[in-house]
């Protein structure tokens, strides 16, 4: 089975790996398996989480959320506001689903959406 999440190791200030939604899954539902992934990565520190496939171009896109090397910490986990992040995390989550467009198509994503993602500078 697929997983509905990809996961990149990044330093970009405080943020150490980003979470790419692939499907309409909740993140709730695959905590155990990300963070088995984000452990796998030997990641430490802040983790982005990018959920444009579960909640599509919303004030609630992007979360961030600790992980201590073994345990994501819930409480830590806070919304992030898009102009508050640094633009080569933004450039790297565009590019991403730009070359990804055909593993959106169970998403919350529209297929005009789904088109403008594709036409997108990457």
């Amino acid at each position: 089975m697929n997983k509905p999440f990809k996961v990149q190791a990044v330093k970009a200030g405080r943020i150490h790996a980003i979470s790419f939604s692939l499907d309409s899954t909740r993140p709730e539902d695959y905590y155990g398996t990300l963070e088995k992934s984000l452990a796998q990565l030997k990641i430490e520190g802040e983790v982005l989480l990018d959920l444009l496939a579960c909640n599509g171009q919303t004030s609630r896109r992007f979360f961030t959320v600790y992980f201590d090397g073994t345990k994501l910490t819930y409480q830590s986990m806070k919304v992030a506001k898009q102009e508050a992040l640094e633009p080569s995390l933004l450039s790297r989550c565009s590019t991403f689903y730009a070359n990804n467009v055909g593993k959106l198509y169970h998403t919350v994503l529209s297929t005009p959406a789904r088109k403008k993602l594709e036409a997108s500078p990457h």
